[in-house]
């Protein structure tokens, strides 16, 4: 699987990395790196701890620019 996600084909497809396991297993490692591949073909990276995703996901609710962050966050 690492070696597939390391073509980028992913991105391509426009479609996201999610990692999931225990603390310390190495999800920030992974993550870390396939972001730095993904910046040397000069993709556009942006990493985000899930609990900070969903804070900044409320945040835009409460001040009436959800679809806004939506569309900025998730764009291609």
């Amino acid at each position: 699987m690492i070696e597939e996600l390391s073509t980028n084909e992913y991105i391509q497809q426009k479609l996201n990395i999610i990692l999931i396991g225990a603390s310390g297993s190495g999800k920030t490692c992974i993550s870390n790196a396939f972001g730095v591949n993904a910046c040397m073909e000069r993709y556009r990276v942006q990493y985000i701890r899930l609990p900070d995703l969903f804070q900044e996901i409320e945040e835009a609710k409460i001040q009436g620019h959800y679809k806004k962050y939506m569309k900025k966050t998730f764009q291609s």
